[in-house]
């Protein structure tokens, strides 16, 4: 099991999840492996953007600006090169964090999909394939 801080959050990543297993916050996955880390979702997202000069609520301000979006808004950490969306609230703790990278999305049940990315990594999520 590896551990880390906000420094593996980058164009590597693929996702990042909440985990309650011990001292663990966060599970992120990455086109390599799987890290844990004792930080939530939201406290590694926010010190990714802080990394590069802005803050999470900065990032999503903008993108909902711009793209006139309420709910879930999608955000940019680095601009012109990777960005995350939400798969539900931020405030929620189920939300799945998924980063720009190619994958595909499969329905299992209403409102639970799988999501499958190039790398073979896949992860359950609770929402619907919409």
């Amino acid at each position: 099991m590896l551990y880390c801080d906000s420094y593996l959050i980058d164009g590597r990543a693929l996702a990042i999840k909440s985990v309650f297993v011990g001292e663990n916050r966060s599970k992120i996955y990455s086109t390599h492996q799987t890290y844990y880390s004792k930080l939530t979702p939201k406290e590694l997202l926010e010190k990714a953007c802080l990394n590069h000069m802005s803050s999470m609520d900065g990032r999503m301000k903008a993108a909902k600006g711009l793209l006139n979006i309420t709910m879930k808004p999608p955000f940019i950490i680095i601009p012109n090169e990777w960005g995350v969306f939400p798969t539900e609230s931020p405030d929620n703790v189920d939300c799945v964090y998924i980063f720009n990278h190619r994958f595909t999305l499969e329905e299992i049940t209403k409102g639970e999909s799988i999501i499958t990315f190039l790398n073979g990594t896949k992860i359950k999520v609770e929402a619907s394939k919409n």
